[in-house]
């Protein structure tokens, strides 16, 4: 088993993804915002790379069953009935619904994926689901970091860490780990013991505070607090509910 990490989208080829699993990484926040609606009841997210191909797919559905979610620069778009921040999901809202989501850099990053074997979104709030998974896979894994506009992320970065730890707590002699996967998992020693600590710490974390979305930094924080695992496939991100269904998707 191949382990690899790359820091920012920029970096991706999306043909070197062929025959191995992608883990999408945006923590702040993407993943655990998209994580956090599938737990409370939406029926599938469309992530979209532009936010007039959001609107113009927006446009196409159904108005009583479609939502249409996204930011820039950390703030909800103009016209949009969603921004990014996890405390806006909740089941009364999102429950049975279809998102179509647009963000600066989680939503770009799953759209570049579609060469990879399976494609899951990962952040700290599902991290069991993630590592279970892609520890039962036993397959080349690359870890895709978000990053912030195509600059390094810590928190990005250190989640990554935290997978590349528990594949070699498991695998060890078996796994081989880049040295950028190595250098992810010496983020993760230096900062797993206080995850909150290390999203205030953080640029974009210090950013996302100062235009008030303070309060998501805690949700963000809360290590395995969302027992659910988003798969991108044909487009579309939704639930795998089962092992059964993990064995299904493999196949």
């Amino acid at each position: 088993m191949q382990v690899d990490v790359y820091f920012t989208a920029k970096e991706i080829i999306p043909e070197d993804l062929k025959e191995k699993i992608a883990v999408v990484i945006d923590v702040l926040r993407a993943s655990t915002t998209l994580t956090t609606a599938l737990q409370n009841g939406c029926s599938q997210i469309i992530p979209v790379a532009e936010v007039n191909t959001a609107k113009a797919l927006a446009a196409q559905q159904s108005k009583s069953t479609t939502l249409l979610c996204g930011e820039r620069h950390g703030r909800k778009l103009p016209g949009f009935h969603l921004g990014n921040s996890p405390a806006e999901y909740i089941p009364e809202v999102v429950r049975n619904k279809t998102l179509i989501f647009t963000s600066t850099n989680g939503a770009r990053l799953l759209t570049q994926t579609k060469y990879a074997s399976t494609s899951i979104l990962a952040s700290f709030v599902n991290a069991d689901m993630v590592s279970d998974y892609i520890i039962n896979a036993e397959t080349d894994i690359v870890l895709l970091c978000a990053g912030d506009e195509n600059t390094f992320s810590l928190e990005d970065s250190a989640c990554a860490g935290l997978f590349v730890y528990k594949l070699f707590k498991t695998f060890q002699d078996k796994v081989k780990i880049s040295d950028a996967a190595l250098a992810t998992m010496i983020l993760f020693n230096k900062f797993g013991h206080n995850l909150l600590n290390m999203l205030l710490l953080s640029s974009h974390g210090r950013y996302l505070k100062s235009i008030g979305f303070g309060n998501d930094l805690p949700i963000c924080a809360n290590l395995n607090s969302v027992a659910v695992l988003p798969v991108f496939m044909g487009g579309v991100l939704k639930l795998l509910k089962t092992q059964k269904a993990s064995a299904e998707i493999r196949e």
